[in-house]
């Protein structure tokens, strides 16, 4: 196989893993995004777990609160996660075998061949204290 990938699947989600310093499941951290749209709270799809569906949007995803932490939390932001081809970073392509090249990811887009709308994400907020 050459690294691209020749089926997307169905799949359009950001997973969202919360740990605390020790690498352990935290619940009740809520998670929101740079835009304001509905929060998600860790616990509700598992220990630690939350998910975000991605239907031709893409989110910012921070911790906004953490209800165990007894005062106000802050955390990094991270890039935009997005279920457009044109708003994924090549290498981020590359590295999920979408495209083998930036000439052959740069090619795909231009030809709208990649897996618009269908894009996961795991993404891990871990407690540094």
């Amino acid at each position: 196989m050459n690294g691209t990938v020749t089926g997307c699947g169905y799949g359009h989600q950001i997973y969202v893993w919360v740990l605390d310093a020790a690498g352990n499941a935290l619940d009740q951290v809520v998670i929101g995004d740079a835009y304001n749209n509905p929060r998600h709270i860790s616990g509700e799809k598992g220990p630690g777990h939350a998910q975000y569906d991605l239907h031709m949007n893409g989110f910012e995803l921070l911790v906004v609160e953490d209800n165990n932490a007894g005062r106000p939390v802050t955390s990094q932001i991270s890039h935009v996660m997005s279920s457009k081809d044109w708003e994924i970073p090549i290498p981020w392509l590359i590295e999920g075998h979408y495209c083998a090249t930036e000439e052959e990811c740069i090619a795909r887009q231009g030809s709208n061949s990649l897996c618009l709308g269908h894009y996961s994400y795991e993404i891990v907020f871990q407690r540094t204290w």
